[in-house]
């Protein structure tokens, strides 16, 4: 269990000053040798998108939110090759603005994974998605898929995905849409990890009742560099076509950041971030640049 508070000064903006809070619970259980459970949950107050992928499609203007994120997963080892997991989810997105609407998003899911070798893993798997509006309607997607993980090294692999969803739209519309995803990782120790990833995939939009054609690209990088300093990086490029609203988002940004840690409780932290959002609508564009440095203090 561990909690955040976080209040922002801003230096020019005073009346953008805010306190943001987090809560998150990890809970992590071997119930046998072949059965494993584990649940999180996190709750926020936020005023800004935490990442790229919250910032991608974001409803204009700048607001805060409540939201809880509830996850969890259950596995079973039915052999030494063939693990069988399911999925759950139950996510709320409260806005603080009144003329956004609340968003309720449930999940559910299975996957076997399946290991003809040391290297290689077979991943088909089904997942049932539902988003709920309040006030307004839901729509639901049925997505089939099947993937594959292999490790190219012991540290570096490739794992994708390709599927297709049956989407139930707000206006009990039935469509069939494809989407893939595919993701290079490498561990290349303890002390660093570095990532790409390349997706496509028709999502449901939060606050509104519509659906978007999307498609990103992300890279991270993060590495130990000393006992007590750490640093990290991350680009992301996206596109979103609604089609009910008929607008073309695109979002790229650069992330910067860097940790040096006082102690096990008191860390410093500094960072730079630009996100450029472009839109075929004025009004969702917008350039912002944030140059960050503060205290984290954990107990």
């Amino acid at each position: 269990l561990s909690a955040g508070l976080e209040h922002n000064l801003f230096a020019r903006h005073h009346d953008l000053t805010n306190t943001s809070a987090d809560l998150t619970l990890d809970w992590n259980a071997e119930l046998s040798k072949r059965d494993r459970l584990s649940v999180r949950d996190v709750f926020t107050r936020s005023f800004e998108p935490q990442n790229f992928d919250e910032a991608f499609g974001r409803t204009g203007g700048r607001y805060g939110a409540y939201r809880n994120r509830l996850h969890a997963a259950y596995a079973r080892d039915l052999t030494t090759q063939l693990t069988l997991s399911g999925r759950y989810g139950h996510e709320i997105d409260d806005p603080i603005r009144d003329e956004l609407r609340q968003a309720q998003l449930q999940t559910a899911g299975v996957q076997a994974d399946y290991a003809l070798s040391s290297a290689l893993i077979l991943k088909p798997g089904y997942r049932f998605l539902r988003r709920a509006l309040d006030p307004g309607g839901e729509t639901s997607i049925h997505t089939i898929t099947g993937g594959l993980r292999r490790y190219l090294t012991k540290q570096l692999y490739l794992e994708g995905a390709a599927g297709v969803d049956w989407i139930d739209g707000y206006e009990d519309r039935w469509s069939t849409k494809s989407q893939y995803s595919d993701s290079l990782v490498n561990e290349t120790d303890e002390l660093s990890t570095a990532g790409l990833s390349v997706s496509r995939a028709y999502l449901t939009t939060p606050h509104t009742e519509d659906l978007a054609g999307t498609w990103r690209v992300s890279a991270s990088f993060a590495r130990q560099l000393l006992k007590r300093v750490s640093a990290q990086a991350a680009a992301f490029m996206g596109r979103a076509e609604y089609v009910r609203a008929d607008i073309q988002d695109t979002l790229w940004g650069l992330q910067l950041g860097a940790r040096y840690d006082f102690s096990e409780e008191i860390k410093g932290v500094a960072g730079y971030a630009l996100t450029d959002a472009e839109s075929s609508d004025s009004a969702r564009a917008y350039l912002r640049n944030m140059v960050m440095a503060g205290l984290r203090v954990e107990f």
